[in-house]
């Protein structure tokens, strides 16, 4: 991949951080997100090669021992914050 996101580690970690904080065990990628961006939308028609929340999501697995995360299920079916449907996997503690 040519092009990759550039994304902030210790303030992914605060926003699974805050997610927790409200006794939230299991959260999908999409919540992680949106708590770190303000807002979830789905790339649509956008190849996960090249998708900014497929990249996120890749850089959640590479660092999940350091987030304290680990995937419990990919390819779950969420809405984004207008309602459109997507996938992304669930993690948990």
């Amino acid at each position: 991949m040519k092009d990759q996101i550039s994304v902030d580690i210790n303030a992914v970690s605060k926003a699974i951080n805050t997610i927790r904080g409200r006794s939230i065990s299991e959260a999908h990628t999409s919540q992680i997100i949106e708590e770190y961006m303000g807002g979830f939308y789905s790339n649509t028609g956008v190849s996960v090669h090249i998708s900014w929340n497929a990249q996120f999501g890749r850089i959640l697995s590479q660092n999940a021992e350091a987030l304290g995360i680990k995937e419990l299920k990919s390819a779950q079916r969420v809405k984004d914050s207008r309602g459109h449907e997507t996938t992304c996997s669930l993690w948990a503690r």
